[in-house]
């Protein structure tokens, strides 16, 4: 048990020299703390934007149903990315690559193939 006769070093007052480096240590650390907190807002900031801005559905970019290739062409392959619907065909021996609007339906580019 203590005893409050006794006088402790602890609870000696500081002297000028030491309250003004604690005063300065104070103040460091409340600058640091203050960045910190700065840092994490904004990497918070960030991922709440990032998730507020992510396109979880990738179908929803797309409003194209259904894409026309000329009757009998074989469809090759098929293919969407950025917007765009990429669908490769064969009729009558010729390859061709077909770009649809992925919102509009509309023909983009048609590109043929060629063979060397």
């Amino acid at each position: 048990m203590r005893n409050p006769d006794v006088e402790d070093e602890d609870d000696k007052p500081l002297s000028p020299e030491g309250e003004a480096i604690m005063a300065k240590a104070r103040r460091r650390a409340a600058i640091s703390m203050l960045i910190m907190l700065i840092g994490f807002m904004a990497i918070a900031g960030v991922v709440v934007y990032r998730l507020a801005t992510l396109n979880v559905d990738p179908a929803a970019e797309f409003a194209l149903e259904t894409v026309s290739v000329p009757a009998g062409a074989e469809v090759v392959s098929s293919a969407v990315q950025d917007g765009l619907v990429t669908v490769t065909y064969v009729l009558d021996g010729t390859t061709t690559i077909r770009l649809f609007d992925g919102e509009t339906g509309d023909i983009v580019r048609e590109i043929a193939v060629e063979h060397e």
